[in-house]
């Protein structure tokens, strides 16, 4: 949500660092991610409820919310994380369903794979009778 119609925030990502202004398109959004990773499949916004990554009406203050998909072949990404923020206020929320196989190997134990394609720290949770467990 922006406070103001100038607002602007920073997305940190791996060991880059992405200024977005608060009223960017989709598009405008999509090229600054693709172009600062390097990625070489395009990425989608659907799911997203406005056409720019904030909304700024005053006398209508509503939440706009991005959704970010990266194809399979760009790989899970690691967490984006918001570094600095200018008259907005923001949240991520990093979804990642990039399993390539769960494997039963009997005995109540399961192999859960995946294969990460940009070098960077991932982790994992597994969710089991609507508890986490956690992994590294």
């Amino acid at each position: 949500e922006a406070l103001d119609a100038t607002g602007s925030f920073e997305l940190e990502i791996l060991d880059k660092r992405i200024r977005i202004d608060a009223q960017a398109s989709m598009h405008e959004l999509k090229l600054l991610i693709t172009d600062a990773l390097g990625l070489t499949h395009p990425m989608h916004s659907d799911g997203s409820t406005h056409g720019t990554v904030c909304h700024f009406d005053a006398g209508n203050p509503v939440t706009a919310v991005t959704k970010l998909t990266f194809t399979k072949e760009n790989g899970p990404i690691p967490n984006l994380y918001v570094s600095s923020k200018q008259n907005v206020m923001i949240t991520t929320s990093n979804l990642i369903d990039a399993v390539d196989k769960i494997e039963y190997l009997g005995g109540g134990r399961f192999i859960v794979s995946y294969t990460p394609t940009i070098s960077g720290h991932y982790s994992a949770s597994i969710l089991l009778n609507d508890e986490y467990l956690w992994t590294e």
